[in-house]
């Protein structure tokens, strides 16, 4: 029995531990999304600037193309902004928080009743079986879940602990697994800013060519 107990805890632990991470995960996609965007629509607004206050010297060429990466970056910005607003990252991120905070309080409770076993109070199967369905029910009342890097960070960061000693990636694998979480998120924004880079590097070629 105090073996089940144990078994439920660890699996308490690491579940409220992948959603704190899942959170932060969230919470940080949030606030690089709000950045890249508002950094978009100004480079929007400073592009439509350039193009007004230079009209007589840049070249028809020149014109056509900032006026076209300009409709693009609209776009971008459009396409982003309503992606951003349905995934709802910042209610999903404190729903994952507090789901993680109620399986802490249940692991309080595991432990509880472990020390109790230990001190020779008795237990039966049955409020064992309800302390189960205690656990499922508080993880099944999120509605957003964790997903399996988020799992995979927090074994990674426990590597010590001896439930994962044997499980968990160590040396360049947990360096990867950190990297790999970071950047899960937030991916697809630095492709595009690269992309911006690169089309803003692109506008003296451009120039050359058709001068």
């Amino acid at each position: 029995m105090e073996t089940y107990l144990k078994k439920l805890a660890t699996q308490a632990w690491q579940t409220a531990g992948a959603r704190y991470n899942a959170a932060r995960r969230l919470r940080q996609r949030e606030l690089f999304s709000t950045i890249s965007l508002a950094m978009f629509s100004a480079l929007s607004i400073a592009i439509a600037s350039l193009q007004l206050v230079y009209s007589d010297e840049l070249s028809k060429c020149m014109i056509q193309y900032l006026t076209a990466f300009s409709i693009s970056l609209g776009l971008l910005i459009l396409t982003f902004t309503l992606m951003e607003w349905g995934s709802s990252n910042s209610t999903r991120a404190a729903e994952l928080h507090s789901n993680a905070e109620n399986i802490n309080s249940f692991q309080s409770k595991i432990w509880l009743s472990i020390s109790q076993l230990k001190d020779g109070f008795p237990h039966t199967w049955a409020e064992i079986e309800t302390l189960r369905s205690e656990y499922e029910d508080i993880k099944q009342s999120c509605s957003a879940n964790h997903s399996p890097l988020d799992h995979k960070l927090f074994v990674s960061n426990h590597r010590k602990a001896p439930e994962f000693s044997s499980k968990a990636p160590h040396g360049w694998r947990h360096l990867l697994t950190k990297f790999s979480w970071y950047f899960s998120s937030v991916w697809y924004y630095i492709i595009f800013w690269f992309a911006i880079a690169a089309a803003i590097l692109s506008a003296p070629i451009i120039s050359g060519t058709c001068s």
